[in-house]
This record gives C-alpha cells, structure tokens and sequence, in this order.
C-alpha cells in the first residue's frame, strides 16, 4: 500500500469513526457535528481516490466547518452532551489525535511533493483537517 492509499484509507477510517460518534450521541447536538466531519472525512477521501487515479477533483473551502468552531468553542454546554461509554475526555483526546495524525501524513506527504497540483492538494489537507482539529483543542 503506497503513501495515498494508506491516506484513503485513514479517511475511510475515519468516516466510520465518526459516524459511530454521531450513532452515539443521536440524541444531542454533537450527531450533527460528528455526522458533518465524517462527511469531510468522505470528500477527503473521494478526492484523493481521484488523485490515485489521475482523474480531475477540485478543492473547496469549508466554511461550514469554520462555523461548528465558533459554535463549539462558544457554547460549553456541548461538551457535557457526548453519551458514549468512553468519557469526554478519551473522546476528544481520540479525535484530536486522529486528526494530529492525518495533519502529521499530509505534512509528511507535502514535503515529498514538488510545487503544482499536489502540493495544493496537500496543503488543502493540512488546512481542513487542521481546522477539524481545531474544534477539538478549545
């Protein structure tokens, strides 16, 4: 398995984790969230399959996501609504590594991959999945 498709898969992985996230917490405002991530996580994925197959994809900003940050940092009552047999704590700490993790490959990857179309992929990458993060580490 190459380096991209080790990144597929990671999103894969991680569309499914965030579904099971958002099963859990169906009964409060963190679903929407977790089902909006998985989401990305499917998008991310969908473009770099279209990469692997050298096949035309296009980037897009999310300013929606932008929008669950402000929310998410704003309103402390979401962080009490996660019902999962985890506790909040391990389930903020396991995203957030998931998404330091993706940020540290697409990192990785952007250092092996000259100017043009893949560096902008790579950058597009770090910039959303930094921005997931981000509503992770308030």
């Amino acid at each position: 398995m190459n380096r991209l498709e080790f990144a597929i898969q990671m999103e894969n992985d991680g569309q499914t984790y965030y579904l099971e996230l958002a099963e859990a917490n169906k009964d409060n405002r963190l679903s929407i969230l977790f089902r909006k991530l998985a989401n990305d996580e499917r998008i991310h994925a969908e473009i770099l399959s279209k990469r692997l197959k050298d096949l035309p994809y296009e980037l897009s900003d999310n300013e929606e996501l932008l929008n669950f940050e402000n929310a998410f940092a704003s309103n402390r009552d979401i962080r009490n609504e996660i019902r999962t047999t985890l506790t909040q704590l391990d389930v903020y700490q396991a995203v957030l590594d998931r998404e330091m993790k993706s940020i540290e490959l697409y990192r990785d990857m952007r250092k092996n991959t000259n100017q043009g179309r893949d560096a902008m992929l790579m950058d597009f990458l770090i910039f959303q999945e930094t921005a997931q993060a981000k509503i992770f580490q308030g």
